[in-house]
């Protein structure tokens, strides 16, 4: 039971984490894209990636259970 409960609360913090990750990497790559370091395309890929990184990790996590 106890290793139950830890599986889902990674689970929790992962879903709740979600939202402060998109805004964390879009201001990131705002930033790389107005300083010229990288073009739009890699920018909005960064922000993909991201995104699937995340959802992977619930999706992997929530299969362990």
């Amino acid at each position: 039971m106890k290793e139950s409960k830890q599986g889902i609360l990674k689970v929790l913090g992962i879903s709740v984490s979600l939202p402060s990750a998109i805004l964390g990497s879009y201001f990131f790559q705002k930033i790389l894209v107005e300083e010229k370091y990288i073009p739009a395309w890699a920018g909005t890929a960064l922000i993909v990636l991201v995104v699937v990184y995340v959802l992977f990790l619930m999706v992997r996590y929530a299969l362990k259970q």
